[in-house]
């Protein structure tokens, strides 16, 4: 049960996120998570469940790489 629309564990910013995922849908959300590095970065796109949309692919620390 919950009390209050501000009563999470991570406090009002935990609140605000799981009313966003409430309100959106996990259906609608793609995590992009990257890893950074010095001169070559990894990058990944998956579902809210973990289902993996684009497997991870290098990229360079350059204007070309971004754009990849």
């Amino acid at each position: 049960m919950v009390y209050t629309p501000f009563n999470h564990i991570q406090g009002k910013n935990g609140s605000r996120w799981a009313k966003f995922i409430r309100e959106t849908g996990a259906d609608h959300l793609l995590i992009v998570a990257i890893d950074a590095a010095k001169f070559t970065h990894k990058a990944m796109l998956s579902s809210f469940y973990g289902d993996i949309l684009v497997r991870p692919f290098d990229f360079d620390a350059s204007i070309s790489g971004l754009e990849l």
